[in-house]
Formats: structure tokens, C-alpha cells, sequence
């Protein structure tokens, strides 16, 4: 991480207001191997890190942009990163800019208001003594795209040799192997069994490989349900469709190492599949093979990887803990149109079986000023309540349809296609993503964009529940 980043960040200076919110990961798909995450946008996946090799360059990477689009450099180092954020006001600004011309650039930072929390950050950062970058779309422009590696024309055969590498994935990576020191360490985690065969010691910190076994029987029934609908399935159906899958493993992750915490940096995983020899490539058969798993058991497979808080880590790997917390699941509540105000929705938590009550406080509809002709800018908003009332990390209310496509202009980029943030009669508007509470507990979700005012909305609730209580293994010394 940067070290004026780091330093702010110790210092308990916070950017949330700006887009850029600390944290340490996970990866995605598209996060280029070895990334050090230090912020997230809180929308789409978005983060921002540097990556091995590129210098102290900061990049966004957006998994929602495909293949080829997902990373963009946004500053040279951490300096010039603030005075983005001082002279733009949001780091949407920054991290959307290369898919823009000056005038949609322009517009869209006048469009961003300086007042409230962001005014807040932005004073902040001019006591520190930070300075506006005088142009910032200039400066964007003269960033080195980020080189992107060339696929291979086709998967290779066979893999070389067992390594495991501190800067890459399970696919490969960079930087010497590191010295395998064996664990077998297996533990129950809410009804599931997982196995921690073996810790790994690099040069810049230490790899854990997890795996959860699931019996063949449940991977078959998954498979049947599932399988024949997971290109068609709605997006309710693809949180059911993750909250059953056997063999998903995706969880926040701390190693302690001699009494000292290590954050999870980067993870990479797969699963290997018992009886589909045809969908179990090199990687997989390698660790069954290594590992000497059943293969006639299901294993997801999840390589975490920690950075040491020093140089060259600690003399020796005294005892070494493991402390998992579950991701979230997004889970289906009720649908419900014809909002207006007064309208009660009853509906049961599908996790916990316990009753709320959302109450319509008000609903609207809203038109939009948009940063360039051809954008659909009409939409929705709904103010409601919730009794009891959960945190907004634990539900949220979204629109069951997307935005109407944009329509091509004379002023329209080829390829523009969606907005992450936009402008509405009182500030920003997070699309399809609720708004905090307020004091008196309403909070506001906006419906998706559309070319003509909605005359109804179908509203779709959400609530995101930890499937599991978080669990701390001992792995060293072995038992």
C-alpha cells in the first residue's frame, strides 16, 4: 500500500465520503495476481490497488466491466490520488473517466455535490495540506494503460511440478516457491467439514490452503437442480443458487502469526467436481493429487494468501492461527408494487423465520440530470422504514427491472452502456442501491433508469445474512 495511504489510514483519516473506503479485499476475478487492495467503492465489486511490477501506480478495477475493461489506472502514487479526490470530489469520477471525452468528464464532476460529508473529507484533506489537482481529466488521460497480460490460446495439459507461490493465484504466479510446511489440520464450521492441509512460506508472506468436502451426493443434487438454469436464472434465483452451492467457498479471512494479525490480501479458488472428469482441469486433479483428497467427495478449494507485516516476516512460524468469517448471502424476501405512502409489506426473514414490517414513508417519481443526450434519466425513488429495523448491511430494497438501454447520439460513445452514479433532485443517487438511514430510520432506494417516468414499480427485497458464526483454528503447532 502506499505509504501516505498508509499512514492516513492509520491515523484513522476516512475517505468513505470520496468513494474509498479501507479495506483489504478479497479479490475478484479481474484483480490483476498479487494486487495489494486497500479500498473499495461499495458498489459493483469496484477496488483500487498497485500492483507487483507497476511502481507505486494506483489502479480501479471494476469486475462489472467484462474482460479487457476491468482495470484502469487512476494516479500515479497516493499523493496525486488525494488530489484527484480534492479537485473531483468522488473517486466514481476517476475510475469511470477512461470510458469518457472531456464534456462527459466535466459534467459529470459538476454534477457531484461538495457539501455534507463529502465537504467534510474534503476539508480534511486541505488541513492535511493536500492540493486540487489543476486538470485533473489531463492528467487521467496521460496514465499508461494497464498492460494486460495475453491468454493463452489454450489451457495447458498438464501443470509443472507443485508450487506455491505468494504473488499469483492457483493458475500461476511470480517469485520464488515457498517451503511447505504440512498441517492436516481438520476442523467442523457449522455442519461442514474443511481441511487445512498445508501453510506455505514465502518471502512476502504466508499462503493457507482451505478446502470444504462435500459429499457426492449433494453435488449431484445441486448440479440437477440448478445446472440447466444457471444461464436463465433471475438474479433472486442466483442468491439461491449461491447460498445452496456445496461447493462455494468464499469467506473474509485473518491469520495470527506469533500473536500478530495478518489480513487475507488476495485469494484465488475453484472446486473440484466428483464423477465430471471432464470439468476437473490441471489444477484440480493437482490437488487431489497432492493433497490426497477423495475424489470421490466434492472440494472447494480456496488459496489465501497474507502478507507479512515486515520485510521478511518472522524468524520462524511460532503458532499460527486462522480465524474465518463467512461472506454474506444475499437472500430473497417479498416483491411488492403500487408503493404509496402508508402501505404496509409484511415479511418473514428467510434465514432467522422472524416477522418484519416495511412501511412505504413516500414514492416518487424523479427525473434526472444526466451527463450526456441518450441516457434514460427518469426513474423512482422510495422512502420507507423497516420494524425492526436492520442495518443496511443486512438488507436493502432494489428495482426488479434494469434501465432502459442508451440510446445512440451523435453524442453518445459507441459502447457507453451504464451509470454507476448519478444526479437527482437532492444530491447523488446511488442506483439500485438503498440510502442510508436517517435519523427517524427512513432510508431511500431508487429504482433503475428509464427513458419516460415509471408509472409503477416492482420492488424486490433483500436481506444479506452471515450463514455462519466466525470460527478461529489453531493450525501451528500441529496437533
Amino acid at each position: 500500500m502506499d505509504a501516505m495511504l498508509q499512514r492516513l489510514r492509520e491515523d484513522g483519516v476516512r475517505l468513505d465520503a470520496l468513494g474509498v473506503t479501507w479495506c483489504d479485499g478479497p479479490a475478484h476475478w479481474c484483480t490483476p495476481a498479487g494486487a495489494e487492495i486497500f479500498g473499495y467503492a461499495g458498489v459493483d465489486g469496484i477496488h483500487y490497488c498497485t500492483v507487483p511490477g507497476q511502481g507505486e501506480t494506483i489502479y480501479a478495477v471494476s469486475p462489472m466491466n467484462g474482460p479487457g475493461e476491468a482495470v484502469h489506472p487512476i494516479a500515479r502514487n497516493g499523493a496525486d490520488l488525494l488530489r484527484l479526490l480534492l479537485a473531483c470530489g468522488d473517486a466514481a469520477a476517476l475510475e469511470q473517466a477512461w470510458q469518457w471525452d472531456r464534456a462527459q468528464f466535466d459534467d459529470f464532476v459538476a454534477g457531484i455535490p461538495l457539501d455534507g460529508d463529502t465537504g467534510k473529507a474534503l476539508d480534511a484533506l486541505r488541513r492535511l495540506g493536500v492540493t486540487p489537482m489543476e486538470d485533473p481529466w489531463a492528467y487521467l488521460q496521460s496514465l499508461a494503460p494497464y498492460p494486460e497480460e495475453p491468454e493463452p490460446e489454450e489451457a495447458p495439459a498438464a501443470l509443472p511440478p507443485w508450487q506455491v507461490r505468494f504473488e499469483g493465484n492457483l493458475w500461476g504466479g511470480r517469485g520464488r516457491p515457498g517451503r511447505e510446511i504440512p498441517v492436516g489440520r481438520t476442523f467442523c464450521w457449522d455442519g461442514g467439514t474443511y481441511l487445512v492441509p498445508a501453510l506455505y512460506r514465502c518471502g512476502k508472506g504466508l499462503v493457507v490452503d482451505l478446502l470444504r468436502r462435500a459429499e457426492a451426493a449433494d453435488v449431484a443434487a445441486y448440479l440437477e437442480r440448478w445446472q440447466p438454469r444457471a444461464e436463465t436464472a433471475a438474479e433472486e434465483e442466483q442468491a439461491r443458487m449461491e447460498a445452496e452451492n456445496p461447493l462455494w467457498l468464499d469467506v473474509n479471512a485473518a491469520a495470527t502469526v506469533n500473536g500478530r494479525t495478518l489480513r487475507c490480501r488476495h485469494s484465488s479458488g475453484t472446486a473440484w467436481i466428483p464423477g465430471r472428469d471432464d470439468e476437473n482441469g490441471p489444477v484440480e486433479r493437482a490437488f487431489v493429487e497432492h493433497y490426497r483428497l477423495d475424489p470421490a467427495c466434492g472440494w472447494a478449494i480456496r488459496r489465501l494468501c497474507f502478507p507479512w507485516e515486515t520485510a521478511r516476516g518472522p524468524r520462524a512460524l511460532r503458532t499460527v492461527t486462522l480465524t474465518l468469517e463467512a461472506e454474506r448471502l444475499q437472500l430473497p424476501g417479498p416483491r411488492f408494487s403500487g408503493a404509496r405512502p402508508g402501505m404496509a409489506v409484511p415479511m418473514t426473514h428467510p434465514a432467522t423465520g422472524a416477522a418484519y414490517t416495511l412501511t412505504v414513508r413516500d414514492c416518487r417519481p424523479e427525473t434526472v440530470s444526466m451527463a450526456s443526450p441518450g441516457w434514460p434519466g427518469h426513474c423512482m425513488t422510495l422512502a420507507y422504514s423497516l420494524w425492526p429495523a436492520l442495518p443496511p448491511e443486512e438488507f436493502a430494497v432494489r428495482d426488479t427491472v434494469p434501465s432502459d438501454p442508451v440510446r445512440r447520439t451523435d453524442d453518445v460513445p459507441d459502447g457507453a452502456a451504464s451509470i454507476g452514479i448519478i444526479g437527482g433532485a437532492d444530491g447523488p443517487v446511488a442506483v439500485l442501491l438503498a440510502g442510508p438511514a436517517g435519523a427517524d430510520g427512513v432510508r431511500t432506494a431508487c429504482s433503475s433508469l428509464h427513458d419516460a417516468p415509471p408509472a409503477d414499480v416492482t420492488w424486490q427485497t433483500w436481506f444479506r445474512v452471515k450463514p455462519r458464526e466466525d470460527c478461529t483454528v489453531p493450525l501451528l503447532p500441529a496437533e
